[in-house]
């Protein structure tokens, strides 16, 4: 299964043709990086990572084979990080406290 979902600024991913990679991408786990948020069938070109840092960071990823969104070096868009759901608590019914009796009866 490929990490999906990922973002690039434009600094860590070359194109076959040399240029600098802006957008979504994923890392197939015997691929690499890819262009794309997600795998699909048909054809999209593979990434080359701009430096050693990224190649280890897309080696891990690679050996990851989970989904979710993993932040990038770049702030050029924000994104959010892959956290689980915090679970819904039920509200607690709520709990009158007895009446206090004032001492006079108005029946």
């Amino acid at each position: 299964m490929a990490t999906t979902n990922l973002y690039t600024g434009g600094a860590e991913f070359k194109l076959p043709n040399g240029k600098f990679y802006v957008g979504s991408y994923h890392v197939h786990p015997t691929m690499g990086a890819m262009v794309g948020a997600v795998h699909t069938s048909r054809k999209h070109s593979m990434l080359t990572p701009a430096n050693e840092e990224i190649e280890q960071k897309v080696e891990t990823l690679k050996g990851r084979r989970t989904k979710g969104v993993i932040p990038t070096s770049s702030p050029a868009r924000p994104r959010t990080t892959a956290t689980p759901p915090t679970p819904r608590r039920r509200p607690r019914p709520a709990t009158r406290a007895p009446r206090r009796s004032t001492g006079s009866s108005s029946y």
